[in-house]
């Protein structure tokens, strides 16, 4: 037995963000960052609250790679305030936070590690409302949510259906002021969204066709919106693309781009579409070797590759397309590209795979990893070396 879960509506659009004024609830809290606050976002979305007679507060602490610190500063304004709408508005940091701080909240005897899908948590009463400015992670669609443990620096892959939003708001316009570094970015962590639940074990009718679709929309826009960051259809398009994506792996999960996305993200702070972006053709190289047919059929379908090509090619194709979309935003192919050292490299390696072992990414990637591979396969990415293994 299988599920396709996704929020229960999704508005899109020129002015969607509008909607905000009918949703009911008469306490709204904000959860945000600084940015959006210096973008005047946060101030828009209040007035918005305001005029439909809500009383309003807000968090402007998120910062990217959220702490649990920082969730748990939110989370005691959040039960001083004790409101029946909670809104995250901003990138994918920002709904993470909003979604588990209304678990925390409604929930105070469930511990944050403990948000899985096999804890029992029964469904919340807040209303979740989740407003992307960028667009990349899908986290407004999706049942998960990425937290940091400080003390550790593992990434905590939170899964739950209760942290799928209620609604999911999708305006461009507020994705237009967004620099060309963080189009990038997102850009890419939505494109390895949208190519891991294509070829991992849960895949499905459903997320296949959401994952096609997607990273269609993301070869045809993500560089469009890069190279003009006023070309709306672009702009349009693309954070539609991020939100299919997210509807895709919420509902086959991800592979190794992520397990290893995560680790080197929380070991060198690297910024998270960065870091998948950087995995994802050593993933693609890594899983043709047993599943080339999977690699093939996507480059086909999406029109990276020739109908004649077989699936090895196909899939090579596809790998080129997507170096060649990283070379255009400027994006490092490897770690010693982005400027890490051999030393530190070095230093950090037992670190790298264990927090990569951690992930239970690996466990659905088409070929799962064994450590021998995972050692193998930072080298390469350290090196930027095709995976020949």
């Amino acid at each position: 037995m299988w599920f396709f879960r996704s929020p229960p509506l999704i508005v899109f659009g020129e002015d969607a963000v509008d909607y905000i004024e009918e949703i009911v609830g008469t306490r709204a809290f904000i959860v945000t960052d600084k940015t959006m606050v210096k973008l005047g976002a946060l101030d828009r979305i209040k007035e918005k609250l305001k005029r439909a007679g809500k009383e309003v507060s807000h968090f402007d602490g998120v910062l990217p790679e959220p702490p649990d610190t920082i969730v748990n500063q939110c989370l005691e304004l959040v039960r001083t305030f004790k409101p029946d709408l909670i809104i995250g508005l901003g990138g994918g940091s920002c709904i993470d936070v909003a979604k588990v701080v209304m678990v925390l909240f409604e929930h105070p005897d469930i511990p944050m590690d403990d948000i899985t899908p096999l804890t029992p948590i029964p469904p919340v009463k807040m209303t979740l409302v989740a407003i992307p400015t960028t667009s990349g992670t899908g986290s407004d669609v999706t049942w998960a949510a990425v937290v940091t443990e400080s003390k550790s620096g593992r990434k905590m892959e939170l899964i739950h259906p209760v942290l799928i939003p209620s609604v999911s708001i999708l305006d461009p316009d507020y994705t237009k002021t967004a620099p060309s570094e963080i189009t990038a970015s997102a850009g890419m962590d939505a494109l390895a969204q949208a190519v891991d639940p294509f070829t991992v074990q849960w895949r499905n009718d459903f997320s296949d066709a959401l994952a096609i679709h997607a990273v269609k929309l993301l070869l045809a826009y993500l560089p469009r919106a890069y190279k003009d960051p006023n070309d709306m259809e672009a702009r349009e398009k693309l954070h539609n693309a991020a939100t299919i994506a997210g509807l895709s792996w919420s509902n086959a999960q991800l592979g190794i781009t992520h397990s290893f996305g995560h680790a080197m993200g929380g070991l060198y702070k690297m910024p998270h579409g960065v870091s998948v972006g950087m995995v994802l053709p050593y993933s693609i190289e890594y899983g043709l070797k047993t599943n080339a047919d999977l690699y093939g059929r996507l480059a086909r379908e999406v029109g990276a590759a020739d109908t004649e090509d077989d699936d090895d090619t196909a899939a090579l194709k596809l790998r080129d397309t997507v170096q060649k979309i990283m070379r255009i935003m400027k994006l490092p192919l490897s770690l010693k590209e982005y400027g890490i050292t051999s030393e530190k490299f070095e230093k950090t390696f037992d670190d790298l795979v264990r927090l990569t072992e951690e992930s239970a990414a690996n466990i659905l990637n088409c070929r799962e990893p064994t450590n021998e591979d995972i050692r193998n396969l930072w080298r390469y990415i350290f090196e930027g070396k095709s995976v020949d293994f």
